[in-house]
């Protein structure tokens, strides 16, 4: 794919897949998305997580697990319930792509917009990620 010039993935994390069974979440190996994202970091190659919780993507409930039918309330639906086990889900990811995220970059972005003010490079500098300029000259 990088041969292509291709440079961004695009990646569901199937929940059905990280927590077959409830309360037991699994990124150990071909499920390990820190391991996929450090690899895909290594070659340059940006990635798009997909987090769910309905993903779509040719897989069975939308990724959604098995057991999380037939609880005492509606899935994909704005309910305590519903949202109480999402949020147990996005906890998981984020404690797996945790200092890995473009937002772990920031420091790295400001660092490089103060050096070249330092060196006299007084410009607009912006950062695709906020959608602002992080500096102007003004």
């Amino acid at each position: 794919m990088k041969m292509c010039g291709i440079n961004v993935i695009s990646t569901y994390i199937f929940w059905i897949h990280h927590e077959e069974e409830e309360g037991v979440f699994d990124f150990s190996g071909r499920k390990n998305l820190r391991k996929f994202i450090e690899l895909c970091q290594k070659h340059n190659i940006y990635v798009i997580l997909r987090i769910g919780p309905f993903d779509h993507g040719e897989v069975r409930n939308g990724g959604l697990p098995d057991w999380l039918y037939g609880k005492s309330f509606e899935v994909r639906k704005l309910n305590d319930g519903f949202l109480y086990y999402v949020k147990r889900l996005y906890t998981e990811i984020a404690g797996q792509v945790q200092g890995l995220l473009y937002k772990d970059g920031e420091a790295y972005m400001y660092a490089l917009r103060d050096l070249a003010k330092e060196c006299g490079i007084v410009t607009p500098f912006y950062d695709l990620h906020l959608q602002l300029p992080l500096y102007s000259p003004l």
